[in-house]
């Protein structure tokens, strides 16, 4: 990383001796390519508008293309029913694969009136090839003919995927449309926020749910010679100072590799909410948060089994304990009350485990009032109250749960001695 950042203190300090030389001028195509790009057909173009003009790059990938460790068709053959879901907006199911765009932009700071999205990155599907189209004004002059060439094309879209756009990409899209005197065309698409169902799904095992991480984690990526995003400001100011190409190109490499690993997360998650088995899910923590999103949504026959395999591939105590409460509820509401059971004693009989008062309480209870076995029930809170004696320094919650105990442990005694509880 160290190497990254005297690269861009070299480009930042491009040009300091230099005068500015007439109007910002497009960025080659030649030196457009970039590493971890390879294999992509390159555009560059200059589009005109009755405001001025603005330059656009594409980019062209194969159906092939694979990105890290996750090729991109899975965008083709899951999703529909993934986006719905993850999305909680059932409009999400009826958009078509070429109907979706994948947003992502490049700012001059991080919110407000004065801040401009000098580069718009738009990632989508079309006769069987992906392609990233990013929308760059060399100048503040060309905002507006941006913005109209923008609007132009997202009025094809039927939905709109981005990462944390919800807080960040379209409310300041959306205020540079208004500044301009024109309606933003993404204020009525339906929207998938990526940043949320990813830390539905992988927050418990890798706690950072970054682009960045995520990339590392999920697809096998790591930028090596990547732009940190807190320089491209200033290479854009730069560039605004010294029109070199060789400031801003960084800038559009950063901007398709985010589109690039937008696109193979987003193809991920539905795969892994459609098809976990398909998807190979390795860590017990993620068939965990897959339990929790479907348990979430009433889906509790979709939830039972992730859950299961969530237990079988090993979890942390914690979890552990929490993916066993949650399975033997499900079995209890749904009626299925011996496998609940089967779930406490296996829970009660693991001393070694992590000490879990909720097997301990639901299988006296179960005892108590089911089976009507009050020396069962005494038995298990008398263990219980074993296990919270040993802890060193108890919580407030720990002497809560040991009163509640020791509450149950006298109601059992006058129950067995045929005695009146008051």
């Amino acid at each position: 990383m160290s190497q990254d950042w005297e690269r861009m203190k070299r480009l930042l300090s491009l040009g300091r001796d230099q005068t500015p030389k007439g109007p910002p001028h497009p960025l080659p195509a030649h030196r457009a390519g970039q590493p971890g790009l390879r294999g992509a057909r390159l555009r560059v173009e200059e589009q005109s508008t009755p405001f001025g003009s603005c330059l656009i790059r594409e980019l062209e990938f194969p159906r092939s293309h694979v990105h890290g460790n996750t090729p991109l068709e899975w965008l083709l053959i899951s999703g529909q029913e993934g986006r719905a879901l993850l999305g909680r907006d059932p409009r999400l199911r009826e958009i078509e694969p070429s109907s979706l765009l994948f947003l992502d932009l490049e700012t001059t700071g991080l919110g407000g009136t004065g801040t401009y999205a000098f580069m718009v990155g738009l990632g989508f599907f079309r006769s069987d090839r992906f392609f990233i189209r990013q929308y760059f004004m060399r100048d503040y002059s060309e905002e507006r003919a941006l913005l109209i060439a923008l609007r132009d094309f997202l009025s094809q879209g039927q939905g709109v995927v981005s990462y944390n756009g919800k807080m960040f990409d379209l409310p300041l899209l959306s205020d540079r449309f208004i500044l301009n005197r024109m309606r933003s065309p993404l204020e009525d698409l339906p929207h998938l926020d990526l940043l949320h169902p990813a830390r539905r799904l992988w927050r418990e095992r890798m706690g950072s749910c970054s682009l960045i991480n995520l990339e590392e984690a999920l697809l096998g990526i790591r930028r090596l010679s990547d732009v940190p995003s807190e320089l491209i400001p200033s290479l854009y100011f730069r560039y605004l100072q010294y029109p070199d190409p060789s400031l801003i190109e960084p800038v559009f490499s950063h901007n398709a590799h985010d589109l690039l690993s937008l696109m193979a997360l987003k193809a991920r998650a539905c795969f892994a909410v459609e098809n976990p088995e398909g998807c190979a899910i390795q860590h017990g923590e993620d068939y965990y948060c897959l339990g929790r999103i479907f348990e979430d949504l009433g889906h509790w026959e979709r939830s039972i089994p992730c859950y299961e395999c969530a237990l079988h591939r090993g979890l942390p105590p914690h979890l552990r304990n929490e993916a066993r409460r949650r399975l033997s509820l499900i079995h209890k509401r749904s009626g299925d009350r011996p496998r609940a059971v089967q779930i406490w004693q296996s829970s009660v009989a693991q001393d070694g485990s992590r000490f879990d008062p909720f097997s301990y309480e639901e299988l006296a209870k179960h005892k108590e009032h089911r089976e009507k076995d009050y020396e069962g029930a005494i038995l298990i809170v008398e263990r219980a109250i074993e296990q919270l004696a040993r802890l060193g320094s108890p919580s407030s919650q720990a002497e809560l749960l040991l009163r509640r105990f020791q509450h149950r442990l006298r109601r059992l005694q006058h129950k067995l001695r045929g005695e009146r509880w008051y």
